[in-house]
């Protein structure tokens, strides 16, 4: 009796292995996005400043046409130092079927707003402020973001991050006196959605 609980012991790990090595097969997987932020020169590290900055960083995918859609895939919102340099959140992928780009937005928080704040007023206003940061419109930019202050706006073609390609941009300027430099990679990876 021993030797059987014994050899069936031995036999369960490896039904439970194939099992799931089964589903990692299974047509419901997916491709979800992780987005890395990299600081390589905050824009608080002058002598006066404090040395770290909250960052609000957005995924999203919008219409390379007129029609002005924009769907929020993910966003988050982190501070980065000198000590943390780097942070990582995963976006949600965009449909299988998704047309458009994949554009980035990364906003330097100098206010209280919240997460869900934020990633309203990027969603509702992104054409808005995309236009703005293409022509310089300053005023514009501080009517949507108040004292908060714009970083970057980045497209991407869709097509290489539904095939399983990795993206990267950097994003840098300057700030009264302090240059910034920050650089985000795209990364795609495979996870099971829950089975119904």
């Amino acid at each position: 009796m021993k030797r059987w609980l014994y050899i069936l012991f031995l036999l369960l790990p490896s039904c439970i292995f194939h099992k799931h090595a089964q589903q990692t097969t299974d047509p419901d997987q997916r491709t979800a996005i992780t987005v890395t932020i990299k600081a390589n020169n905050l824009t608080e590290d002058g002598t006066i400043s404090t040395h770290n900055d909250e960052i609000f960083c957005a995924l999203l995918n919008t219409s390379a046409d007129s029609s002005s859609r924009v769907e929020l895939l993910g966003c988050d919102m982190f501070t980065l130092d000198s000590v943390w340099q780097e942070y990582k959140f995963t976006a949600v992928p965009p449909d299988l079927n998704a047309t458009g780009d994949l554009s980035l937005v990364l906003i330097e928080m100098d206010t209280d707003s919240s997460k869900s704040a934020m990633s309203r007023t990027v969603h509702d206003h992104y054409y808005e402020l995309a236009h703005a940061l293409k022509v310089n419109d300053q005023k514009t930019i501080s009517h949507i973001l108040g004292d908060d202050d714009l970083l970057g706006i980045r497209a991407f073609a869709i097509d290489p991050l539904l095939k399983g390609k990795s993206l990267w941009v950097d994003i840098d300027g300057q700030q009264f006196f302090n240059h910034y430099s920050f650089t985000v990679t795209l990364d795609p990876w495979e996870i099971l959605l829950p089975q119904d």
